[in-house]
């Protein structure tokens, strides 16, 4: 459903309710309290000692009003990880507010603000901007990233066709998930309650982490509507905690409809920058003393594993990891964001050898939203996915033998990049080195117009790059 769609959707009454409502509630936990009559007081500075004592400003309660709708509108992508700015976002809900009270029938404005403030609030670049040209027909064949009627969504959540709602093992709490993970066997499913938030810092604390056997799948509801009409995020497992990982999975296994949130979705540019470009640099021993830097989200440690609608954010180092020599993995319907430490800062990564086929997946905030070793035999295949318009670096990577230090110049043995769109300012991908067999580029859109780019960086004597559209402004067929 388009903006205009949207809007047509909704009567003046249901978009008042919406701005009146939002503009005078919480925004991203920050209590809006200038906005009430004598919100804020501040106390008489005390002295200690002949030092001024600084005291918190004192908050009187306002409890919020409950709100009633004529509809619930449904999240075109379904998100509990919000790392935007809460500021801008109310400042779009004041327009919104204001906006309405005087429309006159045409509400196209206080659509725009109201898209203006989700942008905001859940980071999401030129998504909304550009919804309309994520995809794009001609001459019979189809560019970008694109679904068809009655398929799941991209990204997953709301509309995904293989939402879990029970399994052999249903749990709420951080005890039972770790029972039941013990107990289930090859075939069985672990089913988290999508309303539960579970903490898993202590088990990372001690140096341990949730273990998901070959064969078992963990699951949650993410896209499922509720009795009430709203619609469930998926199972929250998070941690605060700056070191290693949040789980891994065996041979098989496949982790489906969870939110799984890390502790750090920091880019860490100044602390990169100290490492390697001050004068002196101080080097990798210092770049990782940030523990924070290393910390990822899934650990796929065996052949065909599969993670899907699920959303992934905070990880520094990577949101999913495939081991050495994992086969066939597939990570697909997902949305995976803000994984952007500098120098590491992947959506998917591949370890030595690894291969997979990652599609249908929304990206944000990542340095590489898809990246790899490059040894021999590594390999993936990236279709129908959208950069939705912030990365740190060029979205999609595969190693080189210069970047490891091997003599070579391989840069892994296949890559097929197709129908992505990419609404970003960095390159799509960047080479650094030759494939053993072949990679290739086509039928994707991209942001900037094909002049933008240095030719050099996208094609050589294995590596195949045409049939694409640049300038998503003009679409420009570039053959």
């Amino acid at each position: 459903m388009t903006k205009k769609e949207n809007t047509k959707a909704m009567n003046k009454k249901q978009i008042l309710l919406i701005a009146l409502a939002a503009a005078g509630g919480l925004v991203g936990g920050i209590l809006c309290a200038g906005l009430v009559s004598g919100g804020v007081s501040f106390p008489s500075d005390k002295t200690n000692g002949g030092k001024t004592v600084l005291h918190a400003p004192a908050i009187a309660e306002h409890p919020s009003e409950k709100v009633e709708y004529d509809m619930v509108i449904k999240p075109q992508i379904t998100s509990n990880i919000w790392y935007g700015e809460a500021a801008k976002a109310h400042e779009y809900l004041l327009s919104a507010k204001q906006k309405a009270g005087t429309a006159g029938g045409d509400y196209s404005d206080v659509s725009d603000a109201l898209t203006g403030a989700i942008t905001e609030l859940g980071s999401f670049s030129r998504y909304f901007e550009y919804i309309d040209k994520l995809s794009y027909e001609t001459n019979g064949k189809k560019y970008g990233a694109y679904v068809e009627d009655g398929d799941s969504p991209i990204g997953g959540g709301l509309g995904y066709k293989d939402i879990k709602t029970r399994g052999d093992y249903n749990v709420r709490t951080l005890s039972e998930l770790t029972d039941a993970l013990s107990k289930a066997k090859s075939g069985e499913t672990v089913f988290i309650y999508g309303d539960a938030e579970i903490n898993i810092s202590s088990i990372i604390e001690n140096g341990g982490h949730l273990s998901v056997g070959a064969g078992v799948t963990l699951a949650s509801d993410r896209g499922r509507i509720r009795d009430d009409g709203t619609v469930s995020t998926g199972a929250l497992i998070y941690s605060t905690t700056l070191k290693s990982y949040t789980m891994n999975v065996g041979e098989g296994g496949r982790v489906t409809g969870i939110t799984l949130k890390g502790g750090d979705p920091d880019n860490h540019l100044a602390h990169h920058f100290r490492s390697f470009s001050a004068n002196p640099p101080r080097g990798n021993n210092y770049y990782y003393s940030l523990s924070s830097i290393s910390i990822y989200g899934i650990s796929c440690d065996g052949d065909n594993i599969e993670v899907d609608n699920c959303e992934i954010g905070g990880y520094a180092y990577a949101g999913v990891s495939l081991a050495i020599d994992v086969k066939d993995a597939h990570v697909h319907h997902c949305y995976i964001h803000h994984n952007q430490g500098n120098g590491l800062g992947y959506g998917v990564v591949h370890g030595n050898g690894a291969t997979s086929v990652i599609e249908y997946n929304l990206f944000n905030y990542n340095r590489h939203s898809i990246a790899a070793t490059g040894k021999p035999t590594t390999g993936y295949i990236a279709r129908f996915n959208i950069e939705m318009g912030a990365s740190l670096e060029h979205c999609f990577d595969m190693h080189g033998g210069s970047d490891r230090g091997d003599g070579t110049n391989i840069a892994g043995t296949y890559c097929e990049m197709y129908n992505n769109t990419f609404l970003v300012d960095t390159y799509p991908y960047w080479l650094r080195g030759v494939p053993e067999d072949h990679q290739t580029f086509y039928q994707n859109i991209v942001f900037n117009p094909v002049s933008f780019y240095d030719k050099s960086r996208l094609t050589n004597s294995k590596a195949k790059f045409y049939d694409n559209i640049f300038g998503i402004d003009k679409m420009t067929l570039v053959k």
